[in-house]
């Protein structure tokens, strides 16, 4: 008997696939360039990239969901503690000291959390968080969960 026909790739799960993939594979080059330049933790980042790209792949095989899944929560944990919790920390624990030269004399003035932390870093971060919710309730919506093995 012939094999039955493999049904053809959807369009959905293509986009969803190759972005994901694709931010894998360049997340992993900046990773590779971190950890040549010294950057601590980033062999860490490229084993996570690199699940990201054999989940991707499985993805796009129609293989499995719970791979993409998992890879993309780990990119969220990574993307939480790198982007909102360390400078949030490092803003609580560093004292700066700010000089103010008056006319008389030099005044001193402690700069307060609220001025030391790196708002960007949070924005990308809150924006990683809602990229994942996002993800996440696409990917496990019935119009692609239907094209899956399980």
């Amino acid at each position: 008997f012939p094999k039955p026909a493999r049904p053809s790739l959807p369009f959905s799960v293509l986009i969803v696939g190759l972005l994901c993939l694709s931010v894998s594979v360049i997340l992993g080059l900046s990773a590779l360039l971190g950890y040549q330049k010294g950057v601590d933790g980033a062999e860490f980042l490229g084993i996570i990239c690199l699940f990201g790209i054999y989940a991707s792949i499985q993805f796009l095989r129609l293989r499995s969901t719970k791979l993409l899944f998992i890879a993309l929560t780990l990119g969220l944990m990574v993307g939480v503690v790198g982007l909102i919790i360390i400078p949030v920390y490092s803003a609580v624990n560093q004292v700066e000291v700010v000089l103010r030269p008056d006319e008389d004399d030099v005044e001193t003035e402690i700069k307060s959390v609220k001025d030391q932390i790196d708002t960007t870093k949070m924005s990308w971060g809150i924006t990683v968080v809602f990229i994942y919710a996002l993800a996440a309730v696409y990917i496990s919506s019935p119009p692609i969960r239907k094209h899956f093995r399980y």
